[in-house]
């Protein structure tokens, strides 16, 4: 009986980490990058598959479209999107803006 307290006990303790670990991800989050990957909604340096998780990102970017045009300017603070995301369709045109609140979505407006 004491094993099995144990194991409830290692699986609370896993699952507890794991849950703190991770977020609900908006399904129009984008964020494409060489060194930034999302594991659970965090989003991490990446430089090789060994450090891949280490460190959560603060940083900002921009995505592109093929002609060249801004996609989406993005924002992460701790690993997390922050701040106002604004999206645009292949010609330059304001789609959508989404607004962040350490990792939560605040708001969000598609035109």
């Amino acid at each position: 009986m004491n094993s099995i307290k144990k194991i409830i006990f290692g699986l609370t303790i896993v699952l507890s980490f794991s849950y703190c670990n991770h977020r609900q991800k908006d399904p129009d989050e984008l964020v494409e990058h060489d060194y930034i990957k999302e594991i659970g909604g965090i989003y991490y340096f990446c430089d090789c598959e060994e450090h891949c998780g280490d460190k959560k990102m603060n940083t900002r970017g921009e995505n592109y479209y093929e002609n060249g045009k801004v996609r989406n300017t993005w924002k992460l603070v701790n690993g997390e999107p922050d701040g106002l995301w604004t999206y645009y369709d292949s010609l330059g045109k304001k789609t959508m803006l989404i607004t962040f609140n350490k990792g939560s979505t605040i708001n969000k407006t598609k035109y």
